[in-house]
């Protein structure tokens, strides 16, 4: 424990409960039987029963939304993308807020918080672990689905740092979304040439099933995936819920995504 080793009195045919979580040891037996019971959750079939049919549409909005982020980015500095992280980081921050509110609704955000969102998301560990340090430290995880609509950027100044954060995660978050470009373009440009459609998405999905399954047993860095499948795993991560369940459910742990490399 924090304050150091703590060995629990336990008598004969006492019995100790305890979550993988914890750091534990044993003494060593001298006589007697000692007995170990492992409860193990395991997956579901989830390579065959988890339906992934619902994220070719969402997919195909990614096309849309990458068109106009480009056009956004390409005129954007990288000093207007740091404001953009401010407005988006207190856009978060505003989120852990209204949740313990009654209404439970959730703000729409503009579309430069929806992209720096959307970047963010890419990080499925690191964003629930984000979420629940704006919440000082308290587990919470602010779910997000693709908007359909966006409001109008919060300031067109420049915006002032709100508490929660490291200055240096606003500069990561603007690295991620100019990372995010050359793949952006990649998918815009194999789009016009008629190479992403409905059609290649939904052929797509069996490819991307059987990525998460192989990915439960792949002990070094996964593999670099196609192009089309890349977007379909970006677009499962824009539903952070969905994607950490489903996530488990096929591979039986979450699979993290490292958007240096994929």
């Amino acid at each position: 424990v924090e304050g150091g080793l703590e060995v629990p009195g336990r008598a004969a045919g006492s019995a100790t409960m305890h979550t993988a979580g914890v750091v534990h040891g044993v003494t060593a037996m001298t006589r007697g039987v000692r007995y170990g019971l492992f409860l193990c959750e395991l997956p579901a079939d989830g390579c065959k029963t988890v339906d992934l049919e619902y994220l070719v549409a969402p997919a195909e909005e990614q096309l849309r939304f990458f068109e106009r982020a480009l056009g956004f980015l390409d005129a954007a500095s990288d000093g207007l993308l740091h404001d953009c992280a401010r407005e988006y980081h207190r856009f978060l921050l505003l989120e852990t807020i209204q949740s313990d509110g009654t209404d439970g609704k959730q703000q729409a955000p503009s579309f430069e918080v929806e992209l720096l969102w959307r970047a963010h998301l890419l990080s499925p560990v690191a964003y629930p672990r984000d979420c629940a340090a704006l919440r000082g430290g308290k587990a919470h995880l602010i779910d997000h689905s693709p908007a359909d609509t966006y409001v109008s950027r919060a300031s067109t100044g420049p915006v002032a740092t709100p508490a929660g954060m490291p200055v240096a995660w606003h500069s990561e978050l603007v690295a991620s979304v100019r990372r995010q470009e050359g793949f952006m373009r990649q998918m815009v440009a194999l789009r016009d040439a008629g190479l992403v459609s409905t059609t290649h998405i939904t052929e797509e999905l069996e490819s991307y099933r059987a990525f998460l399954c192989d990915a439960a047993s792949v002990e070094q860095a996964l593999a670099v995936p196609g192009l089309v499948l890349d977007l379909v795993w970006h677009t499962h991560m824009l539903h952070p819920r969905r994607y950490a369940r489903e996530s488990v459910a096929i591979s039986g742990r979450l699979i993290d995504h490292d958007d240096k490399k994929h």
